[in-house]
């Protein structure tokens, strides 16, 4: 059975025609949550948080997007992965990710490394919640201004005020059937 990732899934690729539907791995009310070290300028919070599934895969496609169109020969290498000590029931995933590209107007080697936890649910075993950890060397706060615009572009919600341009905590994108989503990049893409 082969696997890939897509839109921050982690999919099955068989070709077996017996498994009709993808097995989903996150929960429709997956948390994403950053601190980022430095705090942001007003009307950021002191955690950006992203909260369900629809939001989440759009925050990935959007940073894959965004880094493919400023870099080119990107690469995303798995550095380390590691099962944290927790409760009975709890179950935690460590993972570091070293982020490459050369960047297309300089033709430099830019480079990160994403530490993130994964948590997962004692119920239903799906992940519940995403904290990245660290990203070294920091994002500048122009990356999270104009994350934070696609992102409510992408939801249509107006703020009513500055401070709430800033938080995107609790909005929630209602989850469609993957065949009938109005998100093209939600839609299932047919690897047969």
């Amino acid at each position: 059975m082969g696997y890939q990732s897509r839109a921050g899934l982690i999919m099955n690729t068989s070709h077996d025609d017996t498994l009709d539907a993808e097995e989903p791995i996150y929960s429709k009310d997956i948390v994403l949550s950053y601190r980022p070290p430095t705090r942001l300028p007003p009307p950021f919070p002191e955690t950006l948080r992203i909260q369900g599934l629809a939001l989440y895969q759009g925050s990935s496609v959007l940073l894959k997007s965004s880094f493919t169109a400023l870099h080119s020969d990107c690469t995303v290498v798995l550095e380390r992965m590691s099962i944290l000590p927790c409760g009975p029931r709890e179950r935690k995933v460590r993972i570091d990710l070293n982020m490459q590209g050369v960047a297309r107007l300089s033709s430099t080697i830019s480079a990160w490394t994403v530490s993130s936890t994964y948590h997962f649910s004692p119920i239903s075993g799906l992940i519940y919640k995403h904290d990245i950890e660290s990203i070294y060397p920091e994002p500048h706060s122009a990356v999270f201004e104009s994350m934070r615009k696609a992102l409510l572009r992408l939801t249509g919600i107006k703020p009513r005020s500055p401070e709430e341009a800033g938080n995107l905590e609790g909005i929630k994108v209602p989850i469609q059937s993957r065949e009938h989503t109005s998100y093209p990049f939600l839609r299932p893409r047919n690897n047969r």
